[in-house]
């Protein structure tokens, strides 16, 4: 990512959104950890899902390193909603993968300092109990 590309001046450039997206999708589809979270992911980042929270670069890289070996080749990828603000930027998207089959991605980036500071992702993976996990909304 450059300076002139996704962020101006330590800030998120509205109308980016799109290729902050497009980078953040090569970085996890060329395995580059590393590289997403120094470029994209604020050091005090938290990702917020029902499956748990994570804090930091130590506990996401340990998230996004996980998930990527639990799927499978991937056959298919559309996003099919995508807007942005100043400061947000929110997408659904359908992944499908040998391994997992087809889920749909609903996230929510809250940006700070021209990098995710909140993420929230609202996607409901095959693989967890979430009645276990406790995320189930009972009354």
């Amino acid at each position: 990512m450059t300076e002139q590309g996704v962020r101006k001046m330590g800030q998120f450039v509205v109308g980016r959104g799109k290729d902050f997206y497009q980078e953040q999708l090569g970085y996890l589809g060329t395995n580059d950890i590393e590289g997403l979270l120094r470029e994209h992911y604020h050091p005090d980042a938290v990702m917020v899902t029902f499956d748990g929270i994570r804090r930091g670069h130590g506990q996401l890289r340990e998230y996004f390193v996980n998930t990527l070996a639990s799927m499978g080749q991937i056959t298919g990828l559309s996003t099919e909603y995508f807007e942005e603000t100043d400061d947000v930027i929110i997408f659904k998207a359908t992944i499908t993968d040998s391994k997992r089959g087809t889920v749909k991605a609903d996230n929510a980036l809250y940006m700070k300092e021209g990098k995710i500071f909140r993420h929230i992702a609202l996607t409901i993976l095959p693989q967890y109990d979430y009645e276990k996990l406790g995320t189930i909304w009972k009354d």
